[in-house]
């Protein structure tokens, strides 16, 4: 079975709680900056484009996004013959090891972020078409903040996509 790098997100904590995403898939850079503390918006609202999705993709969070608790990951994962995909994160520019996010079974096909059809609720945030990713980083906190998962450092995120001949 092979396994595709297909996204990559390094967090870094900025000396409180929020964090810095920086997002890249595959050749395609996605670049940009969108504070995500509470000013929550729609892609369409925010400029982005309503392009046909690539067959594998991850279109948020971008490039310097400021991320923190519950992360919605939306894209899209889809290929000739499709089995699964799964989205995972590591430490690190290149990990060592993988979390799993989630697993399915069901092709993403169109990516909700792109067309511009994602609402965000003030109170409970979106849910991403591809997984949630939790950096446990949920409320403001002056300084160190412990909590059961406190994300602060560089991190990957990869979308991993395999074939019925189990191939990535």
């Amino acid at each position: 079975m092979g396994v595709g790098l297909l996204g990559t997100v390094a967090a870094r904590a900025l000396g409180f709680s929020p964090m810095l995403a920086r997002l890249s898939c595959g050749k395609h850079a996605l670049l940009g900056i969108l504070p995500l503390l509470f000013a929550w918006t729609t892609a369409a609202e925010a400029g982005a484009p309503a392009a046909a999705p690539e067959p594998i993709s991850i279109s948020f969070p971008r490039d310097g996004d400021m991320v923190r608790g519950l992360v919605p990951v939306f894209g899209t994962a889809r290929c000739e013959g499709f089995l699964r995909f799964r989205v995972e994160f590591g430490e690190g520019r290149q990990p060592k090891q993988w979390h799993v996010m989630r697993v399915s079974e069901k092709p993403e096909r169109e990516d909700p972020w792109a067309a511009g059809k994602v609402r965000w609720d003030p109170d409970r945030g979106a849910k991403g078409n591809l997984a949630d990713w939790d950096t446990g980083l949920t409320s403001y906190h002056y300084g160190y903040a412990p909590t059961q998962r406190n994300l602060n450092g560089v991190f990957t995120v990869r979308v991993v996509v395999e074939d019925e001949r189990g191939e990535a």
